[in-house]
C-alpha cells in the first residue's frame, strides 16, 4: 500500500487509501464493521475516518470493539461537535 504524510515533513505517514466510516453503527451493523475492519487492516490500510455522529454514535462505537487489542495498528481520525440536539418535545433532531 502506497503510503503518505499528513502535515507535511514530519508528519504521520498513513496509507493513500483511507477507510471512511459513515455507514458504521447505521447501514452497516457491528459484526459487518469488524469484517470491513479486517480487510483493510490485511490491505495495507491504517487510515480510518469517523465522526460522533455516524451511525448515530455507534460508528466510534463498533470501530472501537473491531479494534480491541490492536489499536496500534490504525490511525483514527475523527471529528465532533457535529452531533445535532434532539428536541425533547419532539424526539425530532434539529
Amino acid at each position: 500500500m502506497e503510503r503518505r504524510n499528513i502535515g507535511g515533513l514530519g508528519g504521520l505517514e498513513v496509507s493513500l487509501v483511507g477507510l471512511g466510516c459513515n455507514a458504521f453503527g447505521s447501514r452497516v451493523d457491528e459484526k459487518g464493521t469488524h469484517a470491513v475492519i479486517d480487510a483493510a487492516i490485511e490491505a495495507g490500510i491504517d487510515f480510518l475516518d469517523t465522526a460522533e455522529n455516524y451511525g448515530g454514535g455507534n460508528s466510534e462505537v463498533s470501530i472501537g470493539s473491531g479494534l480491541k487489542g490492536r489499536r496500534e495498528k490504525i490511525f483514527l481520525a475523527t471529528k465532533f461537535g457535529l452531533a445535532r440536539a434532539v428536541s425533547e418535545e419532539t424526539g425530532l433532531r434539529r
